[in-house]
């Protein structure tokens, strides 16, 4: 509370007019000062004891702080100016200030530092806009209480040159009759003779002349001589030490305005290279502010002491009293009726002494007396009406509430009679006023610590401002709800985004940026969805328009967390996150793309260490795969499953043996594990393929197309440094996408890219290959991609493993234990021989029992042999001992036996005969049976009829394939809705078996869909297709999302795993249809 008193006491000090002719100008226009700017750094007079009696108080002044302005600027600019001027004063301010970046704890932030360090642009602003609505005719405050008038030492005629330069001084404001005009006596003048010393033509003789004359006519206490560049010798002598600072002078102007206006000249003298007061001394400074305090002392405090006497005297005689309140009080205001709230009064009428008398109290300090004269004025103004005048009384009844001690006194009230009453004045100025009303309004409130109630003061002033003033009283709004206990953050995001659109409307697009901003720090850690996707929207344009290409990026990639969305918004989204990876120039991957999806935690390895495999082993048959494909392994059926298990029982031990190892273990680790700096690693050969089956997912109801599938390795050859597995992965201590960076030479790991698409919503597993080529350590990190051609992806592994009890350190593979099949760290040695198992001869189809070379059973079969290499280096025993699994498939069905044949004429043709033939299958078939060949041998030990009969081989998943066309899909439709309301566009779905069974096909339709199809059913043999007519219907035209359609199929004859017939569905995709009027 302290701190907004001082500086309330700050803003308003008595002002005094600088008067001067242009030879005096010019003995500092060579230092780039005029002769205001080089009295207010010295404008703070103190150590004085002057008495003066204010009314029925009496006070002793021990310092005064005077306003310096120049005579000729002070009024106010017109609106339109002070709005220009504020405009670039925002712009410089957030280009210096305003971040792009949200801040971090936004909330701890704002309620532990101070407002000008959250937004210091609006403390910057609210100062210039409170000093550009000064000099207003209302109110006397920054009326001159006197002058100081400067003419040269020099001068021939010294009394002609004061009575012309007090002639011609502008009125105060511009107008006659608002303000004491400086001729009259009450107006505290001091002449001032300015002496060049350092000038050759100085004439010290004819400068003590002219003071004398002056003396004579003005009185020797109101003139005074002012010697300058007295010790210019002794100050270049010196040095530059003694020279008084630039910064002394800057820290004292204020911004020019095009025609001048606010206290300050159009123009300002030049400003010389050495800075601002080149070649001044400390005695020039010292000599000023004796002549400062010359003239508060004789001149100034003095007359205004005599001033406000009269006032009060004329305020008693006309107001106070007995006689004039029962005179008011009987005649009331239809006695004096008074000007309009358009009309101002005149300094010597009883209204505007009133007020002239309480501005002089209050800028003495002298608070109670104050607020006694306003509120003997405010009734008056009250009673006229005059808005405009009341109001000021009630705004500085409110300040004086704020200045005193009195704790029963409440600002408030006044401050909002006066926003009700300069809300009523015409014009921008009042809105003005009445917007610099609710800021005292709202400083005294959060003074207080009532925040909220501030929050609604700027809140309240904000409706009817301009964008820029709106936007910054928005956003001060939304950190005072922020510092309340508890904070109002709902409340303060929703002001936020109204600041941030007001800002764009502005044309601040920086500072409309850093509220948008804040705001996403707010709801990224909310449900609110909606929201945060319009936020990332309008922050993705806004930075494109501001030209941040990065920023653009960001939030268009925020964008693609868009599932809710329907498929024309996804593609937009899309198209715009493509355009800015194009705009931005990203080289490598894009900080969070996250689309398609990776599952990063749960990744298949497929290698060669001392088990090799033949390239024609089914998936379902490859170590690590028995609990992830389950559910195929269950639909293969026991017979595979038992063969597994044999081949492992007879082989385990013969492996072993050989590679010398023990007894095989029954963890779930499937074997003994090798480490090595603390990490598990597995061990390949040089030459031989790694796959790694990673598992994509898209989210989106579009399809994805991506390219240059691969995966991001990083080798240590051997030899480099160390061998173990510790060196080979020190380039991988750096995580995330930096660490892709690092990829090996094409001499020593070859790796296969892969491109595929996903269509809506689908989750495909692909396993992606590479192939070392030298002798070292080998890392697989993760996954990259290019989407759309465009954009580079990147997905790091972070495998799901068991926590190890005592980490051997803080990479992933250090901290937790992995199965083989999902360990990513590979020792590969160099390259060695390796079998290859090739079948020829054998039968694609057999029968049960049939003799073939190799007896076999139903179902699949495998071939294992072992062999021995001495390889060139040192290895593991296990690697030395290599195993070849070779699986081969071939489809066996049961022998049908025959069963009382007999034989018939042919009724219709006597030339043939009807063969009836009952079969029966030896064993149960596995599924349906289909007869393929029947033999007649006639003669030998074998005659007889042979059947042979095999399983009907397995239908697709989906077997149906779809696409619609049509007019609209591809150039708009054309329909003339005045003529008919309704328009029906016809569309083709076309339809086609890809499958190996005849199917039953039913079109599924809904929405704005019209047609007989939903009620059809359509058989396809294997390899048909058919044409489906589908209407839509719509009445009016625009831009329409087909996408509520479908198919479902149902195979005919086919029976899958317990005995379900296989049956389905599938989606349409969607499309957009377009309908225009002619």
């Amino acid at each position: 509370m302290e701190q907004l008193k001082s500086w309330l006491k700050e803003r308003h000090q008595l002002a005094v007019a600088v008067y001067s002719t242009g030879a005096a100008d010019a003995i500092l226009a060579r230092h780039g000062l005029s002769i205001v700017d080089f009295l207010r750094p010295l404008s703070l007079v103190n150590q004085l004891n002057v008495p003066m009696r204010v009314g029925e108080f009496s006070m002793r002044v021990q310092e005064v702080k005077l306003s310096l302005f120049a005579g000729n600027s002070m009024y106010q600019p017109k609106p339109e100016v002070i709005d220009e001027a504020l405009r670039q004063l925002l712009t410089v301010q957030a280009q210096r200030h305003a971040t792009l970046q949200a801040l971090p704890n936004l909330i701890q932030h704002v309620q532990s530092e101070p407002p000008e360090s959250i937004n210091p642009w609006f403390a910057s602003y609210q100062g210039e806009f409170l000093r550009l609505v000064r000099f207003t005719e209302h109110e006397t405050l920054d009326h001159p209480a006197g002058g100081l008038f400067f003419m040269p030492a020099g001068t021939t005629q010294p009394l002609a040159v004061a009575e012309k330069l007090l002639s011609e001084a502008p009125l105060p404001l511009h107008t006659s009759g608002a303000a004491l005009a400086p001729s009259d006596p009450l107006f505290a003048k001091h002449w001032v003779l300015l002496q060049d010393v350092g000038a050759p033509d100085m004439d010290d003789a004819r400068a003590l002349n002219n003071l004398a004359a002056l003396s004579n006519i003005y009185g020797a206490a109101n003139c005074s001589i002012l010697r300058l560049h007295g010790s210019s010798s002794n100050s270049a002598a010196a040095g530059p030490a003694s020279a008084v600072p630039a910064a002394v002078f800057q820290a004292c102007r204020q911004a020019t305005l095009p025609g001048g206006g606010a206290g300050e000249p159009e123009q300002r003298p030049q400003e010389p290279q050495g800075g601002l007061g080149q070649g001044l001394h400390p005695d020039d400074m010292a000599a000023a502010g004796a002549l400062l305090r010359e003239f508060a002392e004789r001149s100034l405090l003095p007359r205004v002491e005599e001033r406000m006497a009269r006032l009060n005297l004329a305020v008693s005689t006309a107001r106070k009293g007995l006689k004039n309140r029962l005179t008011r009080l009987w005649k009331g205001a239809a006695a004096e009726p008074g000007p309009s709230m358009e009309t101002s009064y005149t300094y010597h009428s009883i209204e505007g002494q009133m007020r002239a008398l309480a501005d002089l109290a209050y800028l003495l300090g002298q608070y109670e007396f104050a607020v006694q004269s306003y509120r003997l004025a405010a009734q008056d103004y009250l009673s006229a009406p005059n808005s405009k005048w009341y109001a000021g009384a009630e705004e500085m009844i409110g300040l004086c509430s704020t200045l005193t001690s009195d704790p029963s006194a409440d600002p408030l009230k006044y401050f909002n009679r006066a926003y009700e009453h300069y809300s009523k004045v015409r014009g921008r100025q009042g809105r003005m006023l009445a917007t610099r009303t609710m800021l005292y309004a709202a400083l005294y409130q959060a003074a207080t610590g009532r925040h909220h109630a501030a929050s609604m003061s700027l809140m309240r002033a904000h409706f009817d401002e301009e964008a820029a003033r709106a936007a910054l009283l928005l956003e001060a709004a939304a950190y005072c709800l922020l510092r309340c206990r508890p904070a109002s953050v709902r409340k303060a995001a929703f002001h936020l985004v109204l600041a941030g659109l007001r800002y764009h409307s502005a044309k601040q697009k920086r500072l409309s940026i850093h509220c948008y901003k804040q705001v996403t720090g707010i709801y990224s850690a909310s449900a609110w969805r909606h929201i945060n996707e319009h936020l990332h929207d309008i922050l993705g344009k806004q930075c494109a328009e501001l030209g941040d290409a990065q920023g653009c990026l960001q939030h268009s990639a925020a964008l693609l967390d868009c599932g809710h969305r329907q498929a024309a918004a996804q593609a937009h989204y899309l198209a715009r996150f493509l355009e800015a990876v194009q705009a931005a120039g990203v080289v490598g991957p894009v900080q969070g793309l996250n689309l398609p999806q990776v599952v990063t935690d749960e990744v298949l390895v497929r290698y060669a260490d001392q088990r090799c495999y033949s390239p024609n082993t089914p998936a379902s048959l490859l170590p690590g795969l028995s609990s992830s494909s389950s559910s195929s392994s269950a639909a293969a059926g026991d017979g595979e499953a038992s063969l597994a298990e044999s081949a492992a029982a007879v082989w385990g031990q013969l492996e072993l043996s050989l590679a010398g190892g023990e007894a095989p273990s029954t963890n779930w680790l499937d074997g003994a594990k090798q480490v090595h700096d603390g990490e598990e690693f597995n061990t390949v050969a040089a030459g031989e393929e790694i796959a790694v089956q990673v598992t994509f997912k898209n989210p989106l109801a579009i399809k994805l197309s991506l390219s240059h599938v691969r995966l991001q390795v990083q080798f240590t050859p051997a030899g480099a440094g160390s061998t173990g597995a510790g060196a080979g992965a020190a380039a991988a201590a750096a995580d995330g996408p930096a660490a892709a960076a690092a990829a090996p030479k094409a001499e020593e790991v070859t790796v296969v890219e892969s491109q595929f698409s996903l269509h809506p919503g689908e989750q495909l597993t692909e396993s992606l290959l590479l192939r070392p080529l030298a002798a070292g350590w080998l890392r697989v990190t993760g996954v990259a991609w290019l989407l759309g051609g465009v954009a580079a992806g990147f997905a790091e592994f972070d495998v799901k493993g068991r926590k190890r009890k005592k980490p051997k350190g803080d990479r992933p593979s250090q901290r937790k234990h992995y199965p083989p099949s999902k360990r990513l760290v590979f020792h590969v040695l160099r390259g060695m021989p390796r079998l290859v198992l090739s079948l020829d001869g054998l039968p694609a189809e057999a029968a049960a029992g049939e003799l073939l070379r190799l007896q076999q059973q139903p179902g699949r079969f495998v071939f294992q042999c072992a062999w021995f290499c001495e390889p060139q280096e040192p290895v593991c025993a296990s690697m030395r001992h290599r195993v070849l699994l070779s699986h081969h498939s071939m489809a066996v069905a049961p022998l049908l036996e025959l069963a009382g044949p007999s034989v018939s004429p042919c009724v219709q043709n006597l030339h043939c005969y009807n063969l009836r033939l009952q079969a029966t299958a030896s064993k149960e078939a596995p599924g349906a049976l289909l007869l393929r060949q029947i033999s007649c041998l006639s003669s030998g030990a074998d005659a007889g009829w042979r059947l042979r009969s095999f399983s009907s081989s397995t239908q697709q998943l989906n077997p149906v394939r779809m696409t619609l066309e049509g007019p609209g899909l591809q150039a708009p439709h054309k329909h003339d809705f005045r003529a008919a309301l309704l328009c029906i566009v016809p569309l083709t779905l076309k339809l086609r078996n890809c499958g190996t069974a005849a199917v039953s096909l039913t079109v599924r339709a809904a929405g704005a869909w019209e047609g007989l199809a939903a009620d059809h059913a359509w058989h396809l043999e294997p390899g048909g297709s058919v044409d489906v007519v589908l209407q839509v219907a719509v009445f009016k035209p625009g831009v329409y999302v087909l996408d509520d359609y479908g198919v479902d199929w149902r195979c005919e004859g086919m029976v899958g795993a317990g005995g379900r017939v296989r049956q389905g569905s599938k989606v349409g995709e969607a499309v957009v249809l377009k309908v225009e009027s002619p």
